[in-house]
């Protein structure tokens, strides 16, 4: 978990630098510390990557950094690790609590493909 968290890091320096408020070691620590899995859905990490779902020209490998309260940044206290469909519908358009009610239904949608391939 420590490499993805540096990968993270990394990522949200070369993207969103100007809206980057923590340090790398706070941001790997805070990272570590969390549960691995969508603070929105509950998907864990080992789900996410048996699902093996296609983001870009790669596959989704890991957890998306949100941003709580979009306009405070990336900074202490205001981060969520999510997957990428909670925090895309999330956006800067809903809330935490709304995210407490979309989060199940795409867990449902996660679990009924995590059944079909078994």
């Amino acid at each position: 978990m420590d490499k993805r968290a540096k990968t993270r890091y990394a990522d949200k320096q070369k993207a969103a630098k100007q809206r980057l408020h923590i340090g790398k070691n706070e941001f790997v620590s805070w990272y570590t510390d969390q549960s691995d899995e969508c603070a929105y859905c509950g998907l864990t990490f080992s789900e996410l990557k048996e699902l093996k779902l296609r983001k870009g020209k790669g596959y989704f490998v890991s957890w998306d950094i949100d941003c709580i309260e979009p306009k405070k940044g990336y900074a202490a206290g205001n981060l969520v690790l999510s997957c990428f469909v909670c925090n895309m519908a999330k956006g800067n358009a809903l809330t935490v609590l709304e995210m407490k009610v979309v989060g199940p239904a795409v867990l449902e949608v996660w679990r009924a493909r995590l059944d079909a391939t078994s």
